[in-house]
């Protein structure tokens, strides 16, 4: 009984590890995701803003 319930343990104990791994994975993911959104955004916007005032500066 206490065989079985340590091979249980050993079993969940792996499973949690890779929900784990996965789940911390998936956060590495998304804030990849997020930072290189941003910096697309941030790059955007910065052109944007750097042709109003071209366009400002030539009239």
């Amino acid at each position: 009984d206490a065989l079985i319930q340590a091979s249980e343990a050993v079993k969940y104990h792996a499973e949690f590890d890779e929900i784990s791994q996965r789940f911390n994975q998936w956060i590495t993911d998304a804030e990849n995701q997020l930072e290189q959104h941003t910096s697309t955004n941030e790059i955007e916007s910065n052109y944007a803003i750097d042709e109003h005032y071209r366009s400002v500066e030539v009239r």
